[in-house]
């Protein structure tokens, strides 16, 4: 059998359009949960060493190496409003030519989810263009998270900062 080829190649219009499936890594901030697609994510490091950077940005919790790379690890409570219990594991990912890492209380699992099963976030102002929308897994809400867009909001904390 051929395979399909969805019109749609942005994962924000494949989740605005309701097209097809995707992959996503859902993470735990606190009580809330996010999805997050899972070729945005590099890799999940538990308890990373965190060097401080004098004059950072509040949200910018520290960085640490990983590889030949030093990741900055940011405060989800900064662009998405959760708030985290414990921050034991930084969730590597990339959005365009940034990579950074957002501290995360635990990985959960990676799901497949139909798009067309997702349904529009509430709209509550901090991070609405993060939130593409939200699905049920297992009784618990979940936000599926623009990672693009996450990773782009970090960026510009940073710049401001600068």
């Amino acid at each position: 059998m051929p395979e399909v080829t969805l019109p749609f190649t942005r994962f924000r219009d494949r989740v605005r359009q309701r097209v097809g499936d995707q992959d996503v890594l859902v993470v735990r901030v606190g009580d809330e949960r996010f999805g997050v697609p899972l070729e945005a994510v590099d890799e999940l490091v538990e308890s990373p060493r965190l060097r401080l950077v004098p004059g950072a940005p509040d949200a910018l919790l520290g960085v640490f190496t990983l590889g030949e790379s030093m990741v900055p690890l940011y405060s989800p409570g900064a662009v998405l409003g959760a708030r985290p219990g414990g921050e034991r594991i930084a969730l590597v990912m990339r959005g365009g030519r940034h990579r950074l890492a957002l501290a995360v209380d635990d990985a959960d699992d990676v799901v497949r989810i139909e798009l067309a099963q997702v349904r529009d976030a509430p709209r509550a102002g901090q991070g609405d263009d993060l939130v593409l929308g939200v699905f049920w897994l297992d009784g618990n809400l979940v936000a599926l998270v623009d990672a693009r867009a996450l990773v782009a909001a970090y960026a510009t904390l940073a710049t401001e900062a600068a």
